[in-house]
């Protein structure tokens, strides 16, 4: 599993990649390493791109999990904080609507799905349509 992130703080945004196969462990390791980054703001909005995995291999339990360390960081924002997935493909799909309904219990967030890259980028307020597009342009 890759697991990358990219924070564009002109943008208030964090770019989340994963590929290849996720487990609970590298989930949560991708959200400690991301909340202990110098660039880190409780009230960044996200983009999870889960176009690139081939095999989610997380139980309940480690989303539990992911979602009280998500509490934990973002309880104190004044604002909600969006996080919108890319969920291409029906497997992804389904893990990002069990990680919506979870984060239902989380007021300070809202969880948004779209099947592709364009439909999330304009649900942030970009106006790229692709993401290659929005990383070559953004400082």
């Amino acid at each position: 599993m890759t697991a990358s992130y990219t924070i564009y703080t002109h943008h208030n945004l964090v770019i989340v990649r994963y590929s290849g196969r996720i487990t609970n462990a590298q989930m949560m390791r991708a959200l400690i390493d991301y909340s202990s980054d110098p660039h880190f703001a409780p009230g960044q909005s996200q983009l999870i791109d889960l176009s690139e995995v081939h095999t989610f291999d997380i139980d309940f339990k480690g989303m539990m999990q992911v979602n009280t360390r998500k509490a934990d960081l973002f309880n104190d924002t004044s604002a909600p904080v969006i996080s919108v997935y890319i969920a291409p493909d029906e497997t992804a799909f389904g893990m990002a609507r069990m990680m919506q309904q979870l984060a239902e219990s989380l007021p300070m967030l809202t969880t948004i799905i779209h099947r592709d890259e364009t439909a999330a980028l304009a649900e942030l307020g970009l106006r790229d349509k692709r993401l290659m597009t929005f990383y070559a342009r953004a400082p």
